[in-house]
């Protein structure tokens, strides 16, 4: 599985893996890795959708979140945030959507480019077992304490050298065709070299644009799948990207390649600031 702070992914069609939903409607999934221990991560959170894990998503404050835009298809009345817990089966606290605000220059056709949304969440729903809400209980917004807490961000405009070490988590499978898992999972990734990724991806027609970066896990098929999209790698404690796209099912010499967050802060903080 890929890394997740509260982030969301897409799976993709013709071998194609898009965390979101650019290809396909579905979301990647990380595949090997190991289950993160509690309260590790305490900004993640899961994006459900109809009541079932879709993506990732990454806790801004108590009422914001962000996750990819290719995971935000359908009405925001189909989709509620998980936060809190660790395990898809329990524990946790349920938020409906107040507002989701994707790019306006995110394009699918143009190797999902700008892949990134912004949520804000209601305070609804307060438990829920096996990502279906138990009760149905107002709340304030998303309420702060031990194993939940906001995301650490990178600076406007930082940038990550090559062979930079980090994780990524999520509750996508853990093997192909197989289903999400209950518990969050991460696995090591390391900072791809961004002109030997464009050079990969180029014979099959896809960019790979300077506000994406990419990364790997270095082991063949080992990495992002259904339920991994919007994933984060997290570089000490800060999220550097969250998953957008990869070719196949984490084929070794196609790395993942993620939005990157330094391009966006000024993006986040307008359109959050525009809602106070």
């Amino acid at each position: 599985m890929l890394l997740s702070v509260l982030c969301l992914a897409i799976l993709a069609q013709g071998g194609w893996a898009s965390t979101g939903n650019a290809f396909s409607h579905q979301s990647p999934h990380i595949i090997g890795g190991e289950i993160v221990q509690e309260r590790e991560f305490p900004g993640l959170g899961s994006l459900t959708l109809m009541g079932t894990h879709y993506c990732a998503v990454c806790i801004l404050n108590s009422e914001w979140a962000f996750t990819t835009a290719a995971s935000m298809t359908f009405p925001k009345d189909a989709y509620k945030v998980v936060v809190g817990t660790n395990h898809l089966d329990n524990g946790g606290t349920v938020h409906e959507l107040s507002e989701m605000i994707l790019h306006e220059d995110y394009n699918i056709s143009d190797s999902w480019i700008n892949n990134i949304a912004l949520l804000k969440v209601n305070g609804t729903e307060t438990k829920f077992h096996r990502v279906r809400p138990t009760e149905s209980l107002l709340n304030p917004p998303i309420q702060f304490g031990e194993g939940l807490a906001p995301v650490s961000l990178p600076q406007n405009g930082q940038t990550y050298p090559v062979g930079t070490s980090g994780l990524m988590a999520g509750w996508g499978q853990i093997e192909f065709l197989g289903p999400v898992v209950n518990d969050l999972r991460k696995i090591a990734m390391t900072v791809s070299d961004h002109k030997k990724c464009e050079e990969a991806y180029a014979p099959i027609g896809k960019h790979v644009y300077s506000n994406q970066i990419c990364a790997e896990s270095g082991v063949d098929r080992h990495g992002p799948l259904f339920g991994d999209g919007a994933d984060p790698m997290f570089v000490d404690g800060t999220v550097i990207g969250i998953a957008s796209w990869e070719r196949g099912a984490n084929a070794l010499g196609y790395p993942v390649v993620m939005t990157k967050i330094s391009d966006y802060i000024d993006w986040i903080n307008e359109h959050m600031s525009s809602y106070d």
